[in-house]
């Protein structure tokens, strides 16, 4: 199991903790490890430090369902969408992409299953 590591910024040089947590969402979505603090993130994308917001994203009100607060263990803001296979409402954790498809929880296992 990992360790919280202590991380110098590219930017600043200050040190910053990088935790297990943090460590193990970065490896989950395919990210490198941060190498910016947060302040000197916030500095270079200052419109998107207000949290879940990506006004740097394109997109009409009317293409998403608003942003809603799922009740689980992690209460992380979720997306209301229409499943792309069954248009079922379901929510996600991440901003829809009108080019991609979004499934919900039985479709996405269908999906997955069938690249097997």
């Amino acid at each position: 199991m990992a360790c919280d590591v202590m991380v110098k910024c590219v930017d600043c040089g200050a040190e910053f903790e990088f935790t297990t947590r943090e460590q193990m969402f970065y490896q989950e979505n395919g990210w490198d490890a941060p190498r910016r603090c947060k302040t000197c993130r916030g500095k270079r994308h200052p419109e998107s430090r207000t949290p879940h917001s990506h006004s740097h994203e394109k997109s009409s009100p009317s293409d998403l369902l608003p942003a809603v607060v799922v009740p689980g263990a992690d209460n992380h803001p979720k997306f209301r969408v229409n499943c792309s296979s069954c248009g079922v409402e379901t929510a996600v954790p991440f901003k829809p992409d009108p080019k991609r498809p979004a499934f919900c929880k039985a479709c996405l296992a269908k999906s997955k299953a069938g690249k097997r």
